[in-house]
């Protein structure tokens, strides 16, 4: 049966790796079929070790170990992209294995007595055997780690191309595994063991044979992030452990000692040991990630990863404090650093905004600071000068020796908005204590450049609120003195009156009247004027047109009485309007209209049915308006035709339309006046924006 286990597996490697050899496409797949032939001859050496106990058929197998799992690291090293662009890495790792199989087969040579030799009871394993099952040991488990970080960061469908080959390269390197794990803790070689390998052997030979001809997954490039790699942490400590748990057996044997009871005792001092590590020692930690990130990848950040997260960060920061602490913590767990300031400009120069862990002691700079000179001509400022003879840097040193080492800044860069500085960014050493360098600079200064775009934005979005509130507030002035303007109309017109018909009792009653409306206006501008905070309502009746529009021309009768007036309206047209709201909004149409024609000049009203809702127009016969005015200027604030006008009354008329729903519509009759309509919607027609038809 044991003769079977290893034919087969002989067979299935030398078939695996010609045929893998005959289609191979790249260096990856060659160095597959040659560790798949390696796997053949290692049976060959095992059984010979077994039917012959011949200890040099088993110095094969030793030697075979090693190039088996320097081939797949170095397809792993390949297939990992990280690594694979680290050039110069992979051929460090290469050649190291290169070597090590080399010296090991000279020591073979020279020392064949301290691998594996006869003993009274069977064969035993030296000194050197030891050391090549640490270093397959070793190998093994950095194979396993690589493979786990590739699967894990591969897509869908790399991972659907992988996984089988992986589970077979996991089989190789388990046999590997447990065969070095037996060789170490006994000091022995088991025939049992072999045999167990030989048939781990067997089936990650299937495996990678099969789905590697089908899927040709050692031609795939799989980028691993580093953050994948920190959360494969625990599997390095499994590999430390069991190196270290070998070695530790090994001692035991050699003096004697109760195994179970040493090795119990260590276990629980290493695990507590590493235990209180973890927990206390964040700079530890930190360390690694910063080994691994500076050793294992190109660049030093993963920058999607952190500029996605500013993005993702910013996205929901409103405020000025929101946006500093989302910088802050960006760069505190991206970067190494134990120390961060952000210095905003202000009227007094620029001021410490946010600082970690502990507020500057200089927390204020100068405008015309050479510090500041040196971020505003310069991207960075860094604790060693860029270039040779840097004056300016040279100055800035001397000058801000205090400023820059009382807040221990190692590094600054400007935020800048409109080619202008607003701030800047100061971080103090790195935790590992190394030099700043380009990818530092880089990742500060574009977390800078959208720290600083934030906060302008912000800012902007501020102005823009309390620009808003200043526009509502007047808006509201304009519509109350608008009011006030035309109460003061009627009675100045009264005024004027007054000395020639002051007997006439119609006159009279007219100007009590004419008081008596102007001061209720008056009371209902300081009304408002209380109410002003608050927003304005809308108090709605149905009206009827025709005598709400003769009561309004009566109060308006003194204004208008060299106007002839000429009203025509469709009867029981009704609409549902505030009726102050409506009486400003035709009291300012007939007022302008007024003031538009000359002398026993005309101005027609008229109301009538209009699609959905109802018209009312007021058209004078004066000279219209320009194109260029109602281009340009018509309805906006401040803008008239007239030398003593304000410019308040279409405008806050249009306004009063949209209120409501409403729209107001101008035919602008050059030769003969202009003619504004206001369309209101039907009763159940809410809210609407006006528009502006016809011109």
């Amino acid at each position: 049966m044991q003769l079977l286990i290893f034919i087969a597996t002989t067979v299935a490697g030398l078939v695996g790796g010609l045929v893998i050899l005959s289609r191979s496409l790249n260096a990856s797949a060659r160095a597959i079929a040659s560790a798949l032939l390696g796997l053949a001859l290692w049976q060959v050496g095992a059984l010979a070790f077994i039917t012959g106990q011949v200890p040099l058929a088993f110095h094969l197998c030793l030697l075979v170990e090693l190039v088996v799992v320097g081939l797949l690291l170095a397809v792993l090293c390949t297939i990992e992209g990280s690594l694979a662009k680290r050039v110069l890495l992979v051929w460090w790792t290469k050649f190291i294995t290169a070597a090590i199989c080399v010296l090991y087969a000279v020591s073979l040579i020279l020392f064949p007595g301290r691998h594996v030799r006869q003993g009274p009871v069977g064969f035993e394993v030296g000194i050197l055997g030891i050391v090549q099952s640490l270093l397959v040991l070793v190998g093994v488990v950095a194979c396993l780690w690589i493979m786990e970080n590739v699967l894990r960061s591969a897509g869908e469908d790399q991972r659907r191309a992988l996984a089988f080959p992986s589970l077979g390269v996991a089989s190789i390197c388990t046999a590997f595994l447990i065969g070095a794990m037996y060789r170490i803790g006994m000091h022995a070689v088991s025939e049992g063991i072999l045999v167990l390998t030989s048939l781990m052997m067997l089936l990650g030979i299937a495996l990678v044979t099969v789905f590697s001809l089908h899927l040709r997954p050692f031609a795939m490039n799989v980028t691993v992030p580093r953050y994948v790699i920190y959360r494969s942490i625990t599997f390095i400590g499994v590999g430390l452990y069991l190196c270290i748990s070998a070695l530790i057996i090994f001692g035991i044997q050699d003096l004697g000692l109760d195994p179970a009871l040493v090795m119990a005792g260590f276990l629980v001092f290493c695990t507590i040991l590493v235990v209180l590590l973890l927990v206390l020692s964040p700079e530890l930690r930190a360390r690694m990630k910063f080994f691994i990130s500076t050793h294992f990848f190109i660049n030093k950040y993963d920058y999607r990863r952190e500029w996605s997260e500013m993005s993702r960060y910013l996205s929901v920061a409103a405020t000025e404090n929101q946006i500093l602490h989302v910088t802050a913590q960006v760069i505190l767990e991206s970067m190494y650093i134990r120390e961060l300031s952000i210095w905003l400009r202000g009227d007094d120069g620029f001021t410490c905004a946010l600082a970690f862990p502990r507020a500057p002691i200089v927390a204020t700079v100068a405008h015309d600071d050479p510090f500041l000179d040196y971020l505003s001509v310069r991207p960075f400022l860094r604790s060693r000068p860029v270039a040779v003879r840097d004056r300016l840097w040279e100055r800035v040193v001397t000058a801000d020796a205090t400023f820059v080492e009382a807040n221990h800044i190692e590094m600054a860069v400007p935020m800048t908005s409109e080619n202008a500085v607003v701030g800047f960014i100061a971080v103090g050493r790195e935790n590992p204590g190394s030099t700043y360098g380009t990818d530092d600079i880089d990742l500060l200064t574009n977390i800078a450049a959208q720290c600083g775009a934030a906060l302008m934005q912000a800012r902007f979005a501020q102005q823009l609120a309390e620009n808003k509130e200043v526009d509502t507030y007047n808006y509201l002035s304009a519509s109350l003195l608008h009011d006030l303007k035309n109460a003061a109309g009627h009675l100045s017109l009264i005024l004027q009156n007054a000395p020639r018909h002051i007997d006439q009792k119609d006159f009279q009653e007219d100007m009590l009247a004419t008081v008596a409306q102007s001061l209720a206006r008056i009371d209902k501008v300081i009304n408002k004027l209380g109410r002003l905070p608050d927003k304005v309502t809308v108090s709605r009746q149905n009206l009827t047109v025709e005598p709400f529009v003769q009561a309004l021309l009566r109060r308006l009768k003194p204004r208008l009485a060299d106007i002839r007036l000429i009203v025509r309206m469709e009867p029981g047209l009704t609409v549902n309007m505030d009726p102050d709201m409506l009486e400003r909004m035709l009291e300012n149409l007939i007022v302008n209209a007024s003031e538009a024609v000359a002398p026993q000049g005309e101005i027609t009203i008229t109301a009538s049915r209009s699609g959905g809702g109802t018209a009312i127009t007021v058209a004078d016969d004066g000279p219209g308006l320009t194109e260029e005015f109602v281009k340009d200027k018509l309805f906006k604030p401040f803008q008239t035709t007239k030398p003593a006008g304000t410019g308040i009354g279409l405008w806050h008329v249009k306004n009063m339309a949209q209120q409501v729903g409403a729209r107001i519509v101008l035919d602008n009759r050059r030769t003969r006046g202009a003619a504004f309509t206001i369309v209101f919607p039907d009763e159940g027609a809410k809210g609407g924006e006006g528009q502006n038809h016809g011109m």
